[in-house]
């Protein structure tokens, strides 16, 4: 009798109610270690990789566990098979963006509005480097109180906690989008230096500072912009995942044109875009909650971006 017959996950959005105990048991304790040392450190310490290359170890049943067990500590990506190897950081893109355009169950409770799981990664990162921008006194916390962008901060010292934590009551992008938008834009020309800077002294290699500043710009501009009668959150997430956006809609989400990505682009083009999409996007993880990406069956590709993270969190 095969023990892990009636315990296999084909959705991790459907997991069971009584999983057996005992299988698997120290695999998925040490996957649980490993995530509680990583939600204690606010640098990016390291990727991890377990592998379990033979059959009949009860993989599929150990990823429902661990789904289970991880709900609202990390951003939980299954990878179901790809068949265009020349395409495949393209689908784990879209499978990340897919999950993170899932409502948010666990970080934001008791709101008069529901989030998605990208408004709050989004919130965090760009949140994270404006308080990051305070304490190297890049900007005075003073000047998010009077420029209205806080509410209810009678200490200018609470500022930077506050925008590590949005969104929150006291500060939220999408609440004062026009403000947020207008003071950013006149910030953000000169902030590339500090937005590098901040990244540097957590550990995280991102890429090229002109190329990163327009990503954290449309992080921003998803997170400020949830109105379901607009289409721009729907731009934001085309251009992530490398699609081609006209002028006019480039000009809809504040992007300048030379940010366009060409309709000439080859397949394998795309294709290292998002591979580099994907390893950024597991990198700035550190300002929210890591990224899980789990695939029942060893993929060479998924391990050597794994090793990447990790040669890049080593430099």
């Amino acid at each position: 009798m095969n023990p892990f017959e009636q315990q296999i996950v084909t959705d991790p959005r459907v997991l069971l109610d009584n999983p057996l105990s005992g299988l698997n048991e120290k695999p998925l304790k040490f996957l649980l270690n490993k995530f509680d040392e990583l939600c204690k450190e606010r640098k990016l310490p390291k990727a991890y990789l377990l592998s379990s290359p033979n059959a009949g170890y009860g993989k599929t049943f150990l990823i429902g566990r661990l789904f289970k067990e991880l709900k609202g500590k990390a951003t939980l990506i299954y990878i179901r098979p790809i068949a265009d190897p020349y395409r495949f950081w393209q689908r784990i893109l879209d499978r990340i963006l897919e999950e993170l355009c899932q409502p948010e169950e666990f970080i934001i409770k008791d709101s008069n509005r529901s989030y998605t799981q990208f408004e709050i990664f989004t919130s965090r990162v760009i949140g994270n480097l404006l308080a990051d921008f305070i304490g190297s006194g890049f900007i005075d916390p003073i000047e998010f109180v009077l420029e209205g962008l806080v509410k209810d901060i009678p200490d200018k010292d609470k500022v930077a906690e506050v925008l590590r934590k949005i969104p929150n009551d006291h500060v939220d992008f999408s609440n004062l989008s026009k403000k947020w938008i207008q003071w950013l834009r006149s910030k953000w020309d000169s902030a590339v230096f500090s937005f590098e800077n901040a990244l540097y002294l957590r550990g995280i290699r991102v890429g090229m500072p002109y190329k990163l500043i327009r990503l954290l710009w449309v992080f921003f501009w998803y997170a400020a912009n949830p109105n379901p009668n607009s289409n721009d959150r729907e731009l934001c997430i085309e251009w992530l995942s490398g699609g081609s956006l006209d002028e006019s809609d480039a000009e809809k989400i504040g992007l300048p044109k030379e940010s366009l990505i060409l309709l000439s682009h080859s397949v394998e083009s795309q294709n290292d875009l998002c591979q580099d999409r994907v390893i950024q996007f597991c990198n700035l993880a550190s300002f929210t909650r890591p990224f899980v990406l789990i695939k029942p069956n060893v993929m060479v590709n998924l391990n050597n971006c794994v090793k990447n993270l990790v040669q890049l969190s080593a430099l």
